[in-house]
């Protein structure tokens, strides 16, 4: 079960980076989105 979930983890890491690297085919406008110039309250 370890195993399973650390290989797990390790595959949505890579993914989350490889997503992180080139945003634009996941995003509308990949100027504006995930941007902030405020910020955030807490």
């Amino acid at each position: 079960m370890d195993e399973y979930a650390n290989s797990l983890k390790e595959t949505l890491t890579s993914l989350i980076r490889e997503m992180a690297a080139a945003p634009a085919p996941y995003v509308k406008n990949p100027e504006k989105d995930f941007t902030r110039k405020k910020k955030v309250a807490l």
